[in-house]
């Protein structure tokens, strides 16, 4: 019976040990020749890539594509991605996202886009359901919409600074409504004014950045509504 018992076990922990070998075997072949991966970690970061590389592991939790030329995201880079929880583009050459792009990656939480060549919010964000984090740093974005800060208003943490920024509207009593954003950073940008209430609908906000602009003018009652902020 011990005999029995002992050479069961042995075959069971024998075949857990081929399958556990043979999964990382897969993984290792999956792996871009590009990139390097650890577990569910790629980086393809500093490669002189002038793509995104082709057929990426759909087991990946973490997508490193910083430091590159990457000038185009088609709609159909990021397919099959769905356990993608962190995506870093910065550096990179981008000049805008079609609306599809992040349909593919519904469980991102941290998307890092600074540095690259972007004229306006990315479309799509909003598809981002748990999406955490934005950097939209030293970009080109010169203008949002209200439409555009309803989109950055559901997000935890948004760094815009460093980019040409103008003005910064302010969001609807329904479009706030579903207002978390927590940090939002408008420091080294081009805001000459502060009208009345324009962040009256972000009540969840304790962090906000604004210095390094040219503001001349705050409009009385600028920041109303602003319970949360810490100073």
């Amino acid at each position: 019976m011990g005999q029995w018992f002992y050479a069961k076990n042995r075959t069971l922990i024998l075949c857990m040990t081929m399958f556990v070998l043979s999964t990382r075997v897969i993984c290792l072949e999956q792996c871009p020749e590009e990139c390097h991966c650890l577990d569910t970690h790629i980086d393809c970061s500093r490669r002189s890539l002038t793509d995104v590389p082709f057929s990426l592991p759909s087991w990946a939790t973490t997508l490193e594509l910083q430091g590159n030329y990457i000038e185009k995201i088609l709609p159909t880079t990021f397919v099959g991605l769905s356990s993608l929880i962190s995506l870093d583009l910065s550096e990179n050459q981008i000049g805008g996202f079609s609306r599809l792009v992040f349909a593919h990656t519904p469980k991102l939480e941290a998307l890092l886009l600074r540095k690259n060549r972007l004229t306006s919010i990315p479309l799509g964000i909003e598809s981002l359901a748990n999406l955490r984090r934005l950097d939209l740093k030293a970009n080109n974005i010169s203008q949002i919409t209200t439409i555009d800060v309803s989109r950055i208003a559901k997000i935890d943490v948004v760094d815009l600074s460093r980019n040409v920024l103008h003005d910064f509207p302010r969001l609807h009593v329904l479009q706030a409504a579903n207002a978390k954003i927590t940090k939002l950073d408008l420091s080294n940008n081009l805001l000459a004014s502060l009208r009345s209430a324009t962040f009256i609908g972000l009540q969840s906000l304790r962090v906000l950045r604004l210095s390094r602009n040219k503001i001349e003018t705050i409009e009385k009652s600028a920041f109303q509504g602003l319970f949360a902020l810490r100073f």
